[in-house]
């Protein structure tokens, strides 16, 4: 038998799970956070406090950073002078501390606007690298990715928890990512009920202003069916950028669809494909917002199939459309 191809040895050096905190507390220590946060006034905390403000914060983004939400998990790190000392935290509150502290925070709309500045300015300040989704000439197009995301948060009884179009229990947060690399710019935590067009257009707004701090690219905005709506399309118009929206086709037929493509679009498969043929439509679409007339285009793309992969010949045509 050949030797065995591990080697154990001791040693009394400090060995720790969660070495990329380092990078994580490095980071931080490049922003105003702890200077900003520290400043916040709660009525309910006494203006000296043993644990600061921003303690708490680099306790709860430590535990993020390394995959972990519950408020508890932060006992196990209370006596880890490694992860104390990657964050640059003073004194690691207790779970009761940090549970109280953040929710306390959360009452001030200061805090989060702390929060994404804070972020924002870190991704300038170290020149983040954010990739288009296309280039044209001298022209890019950052992607700006908006959608919602359910959560399963089934048997639990967190505020806020409820149906999702999933069909399971939870929340429907809502997120925007900027770049192909997907940096945060905007998120709101949101009940599972509700839908994702709910004060979609305010949120928006936000998403393209955080997102234009970040580049000189002209901004795509790309968004699913569930926020087909006209006042997505007045935002995109009013704010100067580019989008690409999935239309909800809801009750529209798909037979019609294909009738004025065939009619006013042109063909664009090979055509080597027989009982198969899809057509493109370009519809000018005209939006009047404030006086100002504005224009866009709307694309739809229909396909009708007359025979099955197999060669058989099907009774009714099978149509499908995507409409942008």
């Amino acid at each position: 038998m050949k030797d065995f191809p591990i080697r154990f040895v001791l040693t009394d050096e400090a060995i720790t799970p969660s070495a990329g905190l380092a990078l994580v507390g490095y980071l931080l220590h490049q922003t105003k956070l702890d200077k900003r946060v520290n400043a916040l006034r709660l009525p309910t905390v006494r203006r000296e406090v043993h644990i600061s403000h921003s303690d708490v914060i680099r306790s709860m983004i430590g535990l993020l950073a390394t995959g972990k939400t519950d408020f508890d998990h932060i006992e196990a790190y209370r006596q880890d002078d490694i992860f104390s000392a990657s964050m640059g935290i003073q004194h690691v509150p207790s779970s009761p501390t940090l549970r109280q502290r953040l929710d306390q925070l959360a009452c001030l709309p200061m805090t989060e606007t702390i929060l994404w500045e804070e972020s924002i300015r870190l991704l300038i300040q170290r020149h983040a690298t954010l990739s288009p989704c296309w280039t044209k000439g001298k022209t890019t197009w950052l992607p700006l990715d908006i959608d919602g995301s359910p959560f399963d948060n089934s048997d639990t009884k967190k505020e806020g928890v409820s149906r999702t179009y999933k069909g399971f229990d939870g929340f429907t947060p809502l997120f925007a990512y900027a770049g192909k690399e997907g940096y945060l710019v905007h998120a709101e935590l949101r009940p599972g009920k509700q839908h994702v067009q709910d004060n979609m257009p305010s949120f928006l707004v936000t998403a393209i202003r955080r997102a234009r701090q970040l580049t000189s690219s002209r901004l795509l905005v790309r968004m699913d069916a569930g926020n087909d709506a006209e006042a997505n399309v007045h935002v995109c118009l009013k704010e100067d950028v580019d989008f690409v929206i999935k239309r909800n086709l809801r009750r529209e037929s798909k037979a019609l669809w294909f009738q004025i493509a065939s009619q006013k679009g042109r063909r664009v498969d090979d055509g080597q494909s027989e009982g198969v043929q899809t057509y493109e439509l370009c519809l000018p679409q005209t939006a009047a917002i404030d006086g100002n007339t504005y224009t866009y285009v709307q694309v739809t793309q229909v396909t009708e199939r007359t025979m099955e992969r197999n060669g058989q010949l099907m009774l009714v045509p099978d149509y499908e459309v995507e409409s942008y």
